[in-house]
Formats: structure tokens, sequence, C-alpha cells
């Protein structure tokens, strides 16, 4: 064990280290310090002889659950911290024979039901296949939708919300039982399990009684995983979550937004204790912070910090998204100590083209980053084998999504190899210096017919594009492998719209045409993409979403646009919790920007003389006379 460091805690931190009996919400501002209030917390009930086993605190990421249990000084096997579905999985190994199906187990015996997501989204695709019009990505979606609000598939038709619903049912009903026959259950299914078995099942419900329970990070819990605090907190009533409903972003999941309304109405009688004072950011951060939060709760009434005052958040209006990224970038006083945060991977793609240019070293949040999402990196091989057919572009161009290779990107299975791996092993065979575009021709197998059809498409578009400009070049080998079409406009309509593949895909159509040919993008884009990345020291880019619960010294909200943020396809107070989320990672330093036409967020704040260039054509009615 390593010595624990001394920490002063507020009148607001100590009610919440010492609170022991019964049900209780914590709503906690940015900075408050609620992690550490939370580990002290555990640790205060160790040192009073609670038993390890005795206690459990939950949290979302593996992350989270890491960190908070090194910050306690525990081990890992005590099991303290975990996250819902680590815990939900022990949870089903152990209580696997009282399911209603029989559970897939190892070579060994032990139960193994865990099923990964390609291979859910296999069954589910097969299944599609045989429900006229039902798309499997669809279909995913409102599983995903059913299964967080804890509806069985028996349910669902009394849940469907319109008749376009119904074949989803179906598709729900089918998927459910192939999973079963096969004697496993994918994520959500295993916390439906075991929310399932703890409701039903009064003798497993009794053998999993904690004394005390924490919820971190609680107002991104949804209804069937709040049934299970519910469940497992029956014998000793006591509980408490920690969150802040101002930074619930996650409703698309089927999160619950108002936190302090549903913990009070699920556990009457419960207490809340705000955390409001926050250490992170200065007076003025937390001042407008404490202005734009959606819902004026009793944390944000007395929300203060006892930092200095500090400088007052700058409002910025550009008019191209590349000038913005280019001046944010340009005003950046401490590149490893600052962050660039915005709504989409889109947007990011101008601040990484910009780093690269200007050799700057930079790191990307999580799934954060333009040129590595899936589909851009499909779209450059696609174009890849056009301009420069390396073996590389041509083998992940086989597997990219688009009409063309629509059945060519069959994953190899034991009984069965795919196009890539099968034109790989021929490549073994030959004379060095071989490429596999000198074989494609000479492929036998499975697909032979559509393999051949890309390599004359291939020629053909080498030929073409070459008396076209970027954007007309481009346009013709997207039309040409079908690559727009293999999207849905609204292939992520339940989902958080941080990345919209059809919108990054007509970003690149407008930077071919920027440089002029489909050549010169090409060579282009490998240069931003060899850009100086790093760990350390280095600026800082990403989402909002994946920003969340970070810090830094100096951050850049950008892109704060009309049709943005607030997203037209978002909810508009989960937009406002969004840009509250971007704000308070400040610490010292706060920029707002935007480009083109701003966001209603941020036209107020704007300078005088930046006003003209709003929208002129708002307010104009084709009624008006």
């Amino acid at each position: 064990m390593s010595k624990k460091k001394t920490v002063c805690f507020n009148q607001y931190q100590q009610a919440v280290v010492d609170f022991r009996d019964g049900y209780a919400v914590s709503i906690a501002a940015p900075g408050s310090g609620k992690t550490e209030v939370v580990i002290r917390r555990i640790q205060a009930l160790l040192a009073e002889g609670v038993r390890p086993q005795e206690l459990l605190s939950l949290t979302f990421t593996k992350e989270g659950s890491k960190e908070m249990t090194e910050r306690a000084d525990l081990d890992v096997e005590q099991k303290v911290f975990s996250t819902f579905h680590s815990w939900a999985l022990a949870f089903i190994k152990r209580e696997g024979l009282a399911l209603p199906f029989k559970v897939k187990t190892d070579f060994h015996g032990n139960p193994a039901p865990l099923c990964l997501p390609i291979d859910a989204c296999r069954t589910l695709a097969q299944i599609c296949q045989h429900l006229h019009g039902v798309k499997w990505k669809d279909a995913q979606g409102f599983i995903s939708k059913m299964k967080r609000r804890g509806v069985s598939p028996a349910m669902a038709m009394r849940a469907v919300e319109n008749d376009g619903e119904l074949p989803f049912v179906e598709a729900y009903k089918r998927y459910d039982v192939a999973l079963r026959e096969k004697g496993i259950m994918d994520f959500d299914s295993i916390v439906i399990e075991t929310a399932n078995l703890l409701k039903n099942r009064e003798d497993v419900r009794m053998r999993w009684q904690y004394r005390y329970v924490q919820v971190d990070e609680a107002q991104d819990t949804d209804a069937c995983q709040w049934s299970v605090i519910k469940a497992i907190t029956e014998a000793h009533g006591n509980a408490l979550a920690v969150g802040d409903e101002n930074q619930g972003m996650y409703s698309w999941r089927g999160s619950e937004s108002n936190l302090t309304q549903y913990f009070t109405g699920l556990f009457p009688g419960a207490r809340v204790f705000p955390l409001p004072v926050n250490y992170r950011s200065t007076q003025a951060i937390v001042a407008y912070c404490k202005e734009i939060a959606p819902n004026q709760n009793e944390t944000i009434e007395n929300l203060s910090t006892p930092n200095e005052e500090g400088v007052k958040p700058t409002f910025r209006l550009f008019g191209r998204e590349d000038e913005e990224a280019t001046g944010v970038i340009l005003g950046c006083q401490d590149l490893g100590n600052t962050a660039i945060l915005a709504r989409t991977n889109r947007q990011l793609a101008a601040f990484e083209n910009v780093c690269a240019e200007r050799n700057l070293r930079y790191k990307l949040l999580g799934k954060s980053g333009f040129w590595g999402q899936h589909e851009v990196r499909d779209v450059l091989a696609i174009v890849g084998s056009v301009v420069f057919p390396s073996d590389a572009n041509i083998l992940r161009m086989l597997g990219a999504r688009c009409e063309a290779t629509k059945f060519l990107r069959k994953a190899d299975t034991h009984t069965h190899k795919g196009v890539s791996s099968q034109l790989k092993e021929m490549q073994e065979h030959e004379p060095d210096g071989t490429t596999i575009g000198s074989l494609l021709m000479r492929y036998q197998g499975d697909g032979m017919q559509a393999v051949r059809n890309i390599v004359y498409t291939m020629r053909e578009l080498r030929g073409e594009i070459n008396g076209l400009d970027g954007t007309a070049g481009m346009n013709r080998i997207l039309s040409r492998f079908g690559v727009l079409s293999s999207y849905d406009e609204d292939d992520d309509k339940d989902e958080n719209v941080d990345n919209d593949p059809r919108d990054n895909i007509m970003k690149l159509v407008e930077y071919a045409g920027r440089k002029g040919s489909v050549k010169g993008f090409y060579e282009w884009t490998g240069k931003v993409q060899r850009a100086l990345r790093a760990r350390t020291n280095a600026l800082t880019l990403g989402t909002f979403h994946a920003a969340k619960g970070k810090e830094w010294d100096e951050v850049h909200v950008t892109g704060v646009n009309q049709d943005v943020l607030p997203h037209i396809k978002g909810d508009l107070e989960e937009e406002k919790r969004i840009f509250f989320v971007g704000c308070s990672r400040a610490r010292k330093r706060l920029f707002v920007s935007a480009s083109g036409v701003p966001s209603v967020f941020i036209r107020d704040r704007l300078p005088t003389e930046q006003c003209g260039t709003i929208d002129p054509w708002e307010g104009f009615s084709l009624l008006q006379k």
C-alpha cells in the first residue's frame, strides 16, 4: 500500500463521504472532486470494518475502474471497483445454471457466454437477409434501444412507436432466439439477463446483496442498469449515485436525462447532495458555465470556485472552416496543455490538416479524428487502387464498404478463406516482386466475376480521371464503386452524431476539389496521415464526447456553427449539455469559435462588428407579403 495523501474536503464533499444509510444522489459540478470523494468514501467504509466483498462501486469504463482501484490503494482481486458490464459478466458466469437457456462453455467446461460485437453483427445480418426491407444496422439500433430500456422481445410489440418498427420486432425475436440457441449473449444482453435473473429469482437476488453500492457517472445509467442497482441493494437499502445531469450526453443510449428526478422517483425519500465547488476553473470560466448550464439545479445555483478571477472566455467568428483551424492553432499558447474540441470528427479534419502542414505534434482523444475513420480509410484505399495500386491499397479496397465489393468482404472462417487471404496465398507461391494487382485477373475463387469487374473498373477509371478536376474525378470514382449508395442517409439516426460517414466522404470530395486532381489529392493525404503524432507534450484534438472527464489549461471549443452545435440531428437539450461539457473542460483559458453562420449558443457573445455575418435569411417567412 502506498502512503495516502491528506485531502481536506469542503462541507459538501464531507457530507457525501460521511453518508452511510439509505439512498442518495450527489449532483457534482465539473471539477468538484467527485472521483476523490467516491474513493475516500470507499476507504472510510473499509477503515470502519466493512469487508471488500460487501462493497461495490460501479462505473462505465475500464480506465475509470482501474484508476479508482489504484487511487484507493486496493488490489484488483478485491473487485470493489468494476464496470457494469464486467460485473454483469461475472454474475452470469456464476449464475449460468439459473438462466432459462443453456450457456455456452469453453474447453474446460467453464461458462463462456460473451458474444463479441463482430459475431453479434454477423448473426443479425444473416437474420435480416430473410426479412424484407430490414437492414441489419437499423435493426441493431432498434434492438439496442429496446434492451437498454429493459424491453424484452415479448414486450417489444407494445413498445413500438410506429408501424415502421414492426419488422424490427421480428428481427429482435429471431436474434434473441439465435443467441439463446448458441448459449451466448451480446453486451446489452449480459446486463438485461442479469436484471431479469435478479428480478425473477429471489434466491439468486439474495446471493448478490451488497451492504453499500456506489454508481459513478450516474447520469449515463440506463433503466436496465438502474433495475440491477435496485435489486442488489434490496436487503440493506444503501446506495449512492454520483453524477451531473448537466453532463448527460448519452440519452441516445437510453440514459435518463434528469438524474435527480429519476433517482428520487426510483428510490422515494432519497437524499440529494450538491457538490457545487469547482476546483478546476477560474471564476470567469465558472461564471460562464453557470450561465449556460441547461439544468439550473441546486448545484448550479451554488456553483463557485476558490480560484482566481482569470480572463473572460473569448468568442470569435471566422469566415471559413480552414480559416478557423489556422486562426485557432496559431493562437494556441501552450500546445502541451491545450485541447481543441469539436462536435464531429469531420470538423477535426481541418485541424489535423493544419497540424500536418505546419509539422505540429498532436494527439487524438479516443476514437476522435477524421483520417482514422473506417469510411475515410476505405475511400482512400479505393482511390489509391486507381491512382497508386499498391498491394496495401488493393487489399484494403477489397474489404472496403461499397457496392463493388459487396460479395467480397466476407471474413475468414474455419472452413473458408476470404478473397484477400486467398490472394496473399497466391502471392506466396509467385516469384518475388509479383504484385497483388497482377494476380487479380488470375483469381479463380468465389467472387471471381466481381474481382474481374473491379479490375476493369480500376483500369477504366485510371484513364478517365486524367482529364477531370479533383471534384469530378472523386465523384466518378465514388459513383463507379458505389460508395455512397452503401451508406444510408439515416445510418446513425439512433446514435450520437460525432461521426457521419456520408458527411466524411463528401468532405474528401471537397478536399480533392481544392487539390486540383485526384492524384494530387491522394499524394496530399499521404502527408496528412504521416503527420507528427505524439502521446505527450502535444496539442490535443478530440470530440466533446471523447473529452468528457478530462481537463486542460487552455480549451478551444470550435465549430459552434448553426446546425452543427446544436446539431441538426440532435436533441436540443442534450446539445446544450454537450456544449456545457466542452466549455467546462477549461482550467484557465476558454476560447469559443465558429465559422460561417454562428450558432444560437454564441451569437449574443460575438463582437458587435461580427454580428453582420449572421444568416441574412433568418426570420424570413414565405408567408410574408
